[in-house]
């Protein structure tokens, strides 16, 4: 129940205050429709866009695919797309990090790869 939950913990405003007895907590959903989603993530100061991680292989900028990957990894189980980060002068330099998992010569290998921004902000470069 905890994993079909997460992403919606994750992809919630979140408020909560301190009160005798315990803690108050109000979540709102900001974003729906994502299939395996394992990390999100956000580009610094760039404008609050939230990046899902899926795990089959795409990066989503809230609802629209910043980076696919999905014929690159191997997913399912513990495998697959699994984190996106980016660098922390993103907005100048555009750079961005991800980890995966696919199979080289029969044997499951996880990769940190570094990719670039297109000239769309919406997207990276898969090429890159």
């Amino acid at each position: 129940m905890l994993r079909r939950a997460l992403p919606f913990l994750l992809l919630a405003g979140c408020s909560a205050s301190v009160r005798p007895g315990g803690f108050a907590l109000a979540l709102e959903q900001v974003a729906a429709g994502f299939h395996l989603p394992v990390h999100v993530a956000f580009a610094g100061q760039l404008d609050g866009r939230l990046f899902v991680v899926e795990q089959a292989g795409r990066v989503v900028v809230c609802v629209r695919t910043f980076l696919d990957l999905s014929g690159r990894v191997e997913s399912g189980g513990e495998k697959g797309l699994l984190s996106v980060a980016f660098h922390p002068q993103y907005a100048s330099n555009g750079r961005l990090f991800v980890n995966s998992t696919r199979r080289e010569a029969g044997q499951l290998k996880t990769f940190v790869s570094e990719f670039r921004a297109s000239a769309d902000p919406n997207a990276a470069d898969p090429a890159s």
